[in-house]
């Protein structure tokens, strides 16, 4: 798998096409946008991916534009003006914020990546991750992601990697996963992800923790284990529903 897009060229036209979603990144792609991003920063790193991803040499710059080349069957020159090439960078408006259709790096060493989406991940796995993402949002502390990857990656037995086994840019990739999720997650299960304040409120997450375990148990403390060890999956799914019911009993009968 290629970095680089191909380019055509009919007609005495060059035609250039740029991903336009997280989603539509390759493996390399991708690992190439999160190790942009982690250093560099706004247009300077959405340049930098432009230029990679479409495989352009830039020959010189001008007063209205770049004269660039690009490797064909023979090299082919062209000029690029200042308003195409704010249009292609435009285009790569996506890396701004996480999607709403997670993606990841599938493998990292021997390591390979659980399911995307979570699906057969035990809840208590899912409310670890959860934790370790809401104190990250609020520390900042790099370790916090680099736990994070550890129990997103997994060898052929079922071994997690060491913390120092990733780089910033995998990291970085990691939040991104998760974030990502979250949004997933908030389209899926909209009432309980409204219900437990994530739009836009500081989450206490032991609060919360508490609550969707006390929720899911019906307050019988035996089954205490069953649920966490149930998949997060169907444990969101019960979650929305008893908040989807509270929302309905409150619009129907008032906040009493």
């Amino acid at each position: 798998m290629k970095k680089t897009i191909p380019v055509t060229f009919s007609d005495n036209v060059l035609n250039f096409s740029l991903p336009d979603a997280w989603e539509k990144l390759n493996q390399e792609q991708l690992r190439y946008v999160c190790y942009v991003m982690v250093n560099f920063e706004g247009i300077t790193a959405k340049t930098y991916i432009f230029i990679r991803l479409l495989g352009i040499r830039v020959i010189s710059k001008i007063e209205n534009g770049w004269i660039c080349s690009v490797k064909l069957r023979t090299k082919i020159r062209f000029f690029l003006e200042d308003w195409q090439i704010a249009s292609f960078l435009r285009i790569l408006d996506f890396i701004d914020k996480p999607s709403s259709a997670p993606v990841c790096i599938a493998r990292i060493g021997k390591y390979r990546a659980s399911d995307v989406l979570l699906h057969g991940i035990p809840f208590k796995v899912y409310i670890t991750l959860e934790n370790l993402y809401q104190g990250y949002l609020h520390t900042n502390d790099s370790d916090l992601l680099k736990k994070m990857a550890q129990i997103f990656y997994v060898d052929k037995k079922g071994r997690h990697p060491k913390l120092s086994l990733f780089s910033e840019s995998e990291l970085l990739s990691v939040f991104l996963w998760f974030a990502s999720l979250k949004n997933h997650f908030s389209i899926c299960f909209p009432c309980f992800f409204k219900s437990s304040g994530e739009e836009g409120g500081v989450l206490d997450m032991i609060s919360v923790m508490n609550a969707e375990i006390r929720a899911l148990t019906g307050g019988d403390i035996t089954k205490e284990n069953q649920v966490l060890n149930m998949d997060c999956w169907r444990a969101l799914t019960e979650l929305n529903e008893k908040a989807r019911e509270t929302q309905e009993f409150k619009e129907k009968y008032g906040h009493k």
